[in-house]
């Protein structure tokens, strides 16, 4: 390979091949941390341990036997080694879905490099958070392979609200819940925009009835629906509704849809969208055509959709469809629900579960809700705060302060009418007002507030501001009559500029200092960069509103000492803590005179929280 070009030729035509490689991805991102945190990752993948298992044509080991390993061209990739019947490691030398020949003397055995089990696991609700050896799965599941002989450590953590159930098997028996062919109530009268047809409590006794298929112009159809009286112009939404009924409801259950329809459409499971078919993303109204038309005439297609919609009893379907033009010649809609349902009992209840893959894996992470009664979280939580943003925009092209609200439910959640106050004195400071869409908060959806003292346009927008140094926030909702209900309070110190402090997992209580701001969006834990975790204890509310440190702190950095200085009249002992900014203590000192001065020479460079009893100092660069 390498021949005889000098190192500098080598260097040069790694880096070319390097840059053929990589030029097939962009990285829509300029910083620069990131980046490299995906180039590693990238290469890391490629030199995966790959195991090659030497086996005869019966499926038997190879013992004793020398082989080699050649490419497409005969060109040797691995040198002779001799079997023994254990796994062969190969780093590096093979790549994933090329094709090798195993030369044994005179013996050509022909072999395809594979990742060696099947992988998948999934959650029964898509706000948990579900890592697999201590690496997050950012979409809540992964459907890959992993190597055969591998130990791995599967973590879940529920949404707020919720608790782990155990990890349950995904095969089961499969159910059809409700059959095509069902009885719907349709609307085809015009527009329903502004009401809330979708939802289980909505009255749809004078809607008309019949039997699926429902549409027209079309072979098959058993209820015929109106169009409306000009051809040129038909109705562009059609609305159904029906129900149907859970008597064994399974948190572990696989629910899915069996959707035949012409053209677009969007569908709700008790009152929430559950999937959207040939429809843009965003706010659809009466008048939105579909993207395009069903090219299946009409299309078939199969819906999977997480347990967290459902419930046992009664379940409302809702189906909006959409024709493609005001021309179209036909709409067609029909609709069944089929389950999987897992085996009663768990299979697992371990949280962390650890265990050796040897074989096919096929696991779900199942969620309850928690009881009534014993749930005390919020509806509504602070959920990631920013002190000073450098990145995010708002309606004014002005980069200014916000905090992020999350609704911990399954339901819309409106925050008109509740009080958010950076001044713990007064939790009634300021009434958030009904600004309409804006007040509402899809079901574990995310709402940002800009504390900037701007006025709300498009986006909603507080009376006050924050301070970089830290601040106490608390949200309250209280009743008609001004009982209190609940609050929700988060207190942050100074953590520097860009970064924001939130709770991970979304709307838990566990809080870090978040070195990338999640704005708008679930928060995430880096496990390159680990979160400062802070609890209330951390940040001392005296401090964060400015009053006299009781302690003073002088850093040299000539000679790398700290000098601690305690009011003559103040209690001995005091204790002294130096975080970095993992969150993790670096020195613990016991304070027992009134002047004091220790080295920190041992620390390494970088930024240190210094706290002095049970109160944040002083932020040191070392």
């Amino acid at each position: 390979e390498i021949g005889n070009l000098s190192f500098e030729q080598v260097k040069a035509k790694t880096e070319s091949e390097w840059e053929r490689c990589l030029s097939k991805i962009e990285i829509d991102d300029d910083d620069a941390e990131k980046k490299k945190i995906f180039y590693s990752c990238l290469y890391r993948f490629n030199l995966w341990p790959r195991k090659f298992y030497e086996v005869d044509e019966k499926g038997n080991a190879l013992k004793g036997v020398q082989l080699q390993v050649l490419d497409n061209t005969g060109k040797v990739v691995i040198p002779t080694w001799t079997t023994n019947g254990s796994p062969y490691e190969i780093t590096g030398k093979l790549i994933v879905g090329a094709k090798y020949k195993l030369h044994e003397v005179s013996t050509l055995l022909e072999y395809n490099i594979s990742r060696d089990v099947s992988f998948t696991v999934k959650s029964t609700h898509p706000a948990a958070e579900l890592t697999y050896n201590a690496l997050p799965l950012p979409l809540g599941y992964m459907d890959g392979y992993t190597y055969s002989g591998r130990e791995v450590t599967l973590s879940a953590t529920p949404p707020a609200g919720y608790e782990f159930a155990g990890w349950n098997t995904m095969s089961g028996s499969e159910r059809t819940v409700m059959p095509h062919g069902s009885v719907w109530r349709y609307y085809d009268m015009g527009s329903l925009d502004g009401e809330n047809w979708m939802s289980a409590s909505y009255d749809d006794s004078y809607w008309s009835q019949g039997k699926a298929p429902l549409g027209y112009a079309k072979d098959g159809i058993m209820t015929t629906v109106s169009y409306g009286f000009d051809a040129n112009a038909k109705n562009p939404t059609t609305y159904f509704r029906t129900t149907f009924s859970l008597s064994d409801y399974n948190s572990a259950g696989h629910y899915s849809l069996s959707l035949h329809v012409d053209d677009g459409a969007i569908i709700y499971i008790n009152g929430k969208e559950a999937a959207r078919h040939l429809m843009s993303s965003g706010s659809v109204y009466y008048y939105d055509y579909a993207t395009t038309h069903a090219s299946g005439n009409p299309d078939r297609t199969v819906i999977e959709i997480p347990a967290s919609l459902l419930r046992k009893g009664t379940n409302t379907l809702a189906v909006e469809v959409h024709q493609n033009s005001a021309t179209s010649s036909d709409i067609y809609m029909d609709l069944a629900v089929t389950t999987t349902i897992a085996a009663e009992d768990m299979l697992v209840m371990d949280n962390p579960y650890t265990f050796v893959a040897n074989s096919p894996v096929e696991l779900v992470a199942c969620f309850e809700p928690v009881e009534d009664g014993h749930n005390t979280v919020p509806p509504v939580r602070i959920n990631e705060v920013c002190l000073s943003n450098a990145t995010y925009v708002n309606e004014y092209f002005q980069r200014n302060d916000w905090i992020e609200l999350y609704n911990t439910t399954d339901e819309p959640q409106s925050i008109a009418g509740l009080y958010i106050t950076d001044d713990m004195s007064n939790p009634q400071y300021y009434r958030i007002p009904d600004e309409g869409d804006l007040s509402v908060i899809p079901p574990h959806g995310y709402r940002i507030l800009w504390a900037d003292k701007l006025m709300s346009f498009s986006e909603l927008h507080l009376p006050f501001k924050l301070s970089s140094s830290g601040e106490s926030l608390m949200l309250s909702c209280y009743d008609a009559q001004g009982n209190h209900v609940w609050a929700d309070s988060i207190h942050v110190g100074d953590i520097g500029k860009n970064i924001s402090y939130g709770r991970y997992p979304n709307g838990s209580d566990d809080l870090y200092v978040m070195n990338r701001m999640t704005f708008g969006d679930a928060n995430f834990y880096s496990p390159y960069n680990d979160p400062v975790r802070f609890t209330a204890d951390d940040v001392s509310v005296e401090a964060m509103e400015g009053l006299p440190l009781q302690a003073q702190i002088s850093y040299s950095y000539a000679a790398r000492t700290l000098t601690v200085t305690l009011p003559s009249d103040g209690e001995l002992p005091q204790h002294l803590l130096i975080y970095d900014l993992q969150g993790r203590v670096v020195l613990r000192h016991v304070l027992t005179s009134t002047v004091e001065t220790l080295s920190v020479a041992t620390l390494p460079e970088g930024v240190y929280i210094v706290k002095v009893a049970g109160r944040l100092q002083l932020k040191i660069k070392n």
